[in-house]
């Protein structure tokens, strides 16, 4: 996953993405192509139920997923457009909320991995103009300068890290 991160950064100018479903696409066909150059005995699925629950299961947008069907790695994702885009409609912005859209997918990651459902999970948001920035990082989580005004919000989770007990 770091690896297919460090490459969307680096990648970020060649794409135009509109919609959360862009950015997924991308990662997932990066995370292919890196599973399928290492060797490793893993599947990238979209949509990957993580955790069976009543009333309402919960999906990862990624996985990362070993011959046992056992998410390895799960990942949600998010996407903010840039405000200033003349090609994204001002009535659909902002296409996120906070409370209940990004911090949320940050809960849902650490609960993949507190469950034991995931062994390792992250969640992604990319805001690309920055509108959210100002926002204090859930716990696990961390802004990081992407230049050009885009800032991405990282938080990782991994079972057997004593701070997801603290947290």
């Amino acid at each position: 996953m770091e690896e297919a991160v460090a490459w969307l950064h680096e990648a970020y100018d060649r794409f135009t993405f509109y919609v959360e479903r862009d950015l997924t696409w991308t990662l997932q066909i990066r995370l292919r192509e890196l599973v399928a150059g290492s060797g490793l005995d893993l599947q990238v699925f979209n949509d990957y139920l993580v955790l069976p629950r009543k009333p309402r299961a919960l999906y990862a947008d990624l996985a990362l997923v070993g011959p046992m069907g056992r998410a390895e790695l799960a990942l949600e994702l998010s996407y903010e457009p840039a405000h200033h885009r003349r090609d994204v409609p001002a009535s659909s912005l902002p296409a996120v909320f906070w409370g209940e859209g990004i911090a949320a997918d940050v809960d849902r990651a650490r609960e993949f991995v507190q469950r034991g459902t995931a062994l390792a999970a992250w969640s992604l948001f990319v805001d690309e103009g920055g509108y959210f920035r100002q926002r204090p990082p859930p716990p696990g989580s961390s802004w990081h300068d992407w230049g050009a005004g885009r800032w991405v919000l990282i938080s990782r989770f991994l079972a057997g890290d004593p701070r997801m007990a603290a947290e």
